[in-house]
């Protein structure tokens, strides 16, 4: 598309609606500048997964899905709380 397409285009919204655009130029910019890739990947999908339109999906077990996310568990985890003595 033309800028000159967008820029009248633009010139047609209202302030609040060209500031958006100006943010989400921003935002675009900012993953460019930081190696985030345009197209996000992951290497194993969760959820539902189809990999072409019309196809079934089908179900992609989450179990082990926070493995080795969690770094710290505190100490005292496992204690009953005081609070909630009458209800243990």
């Amino acid at each position: 598309m033309p800028y000159a397409i967008l820029e009248k285009e633009m010139e047609e919204l209202d302030e609040a609606q060209q500031n958006a655009v100006v943010m989400f130029v921003r935002f675009l910019v900012s993953q460019k500048k930081d190696g985030v890739p345009s197209s996000f990947s992951y290497d194993k999908p969760r959820g539902r997964v189809s990999s072409r339109a019309g196809e079934r999906t089908k179900k992609v077990p989450l179990f082990g899905a926070l493995k080795d996310k969690i770094k710290f568990i505190a100490s005292d985890f496992d204690e009953p709380l005081a609070d909630f003595a009458e209800y243990m």
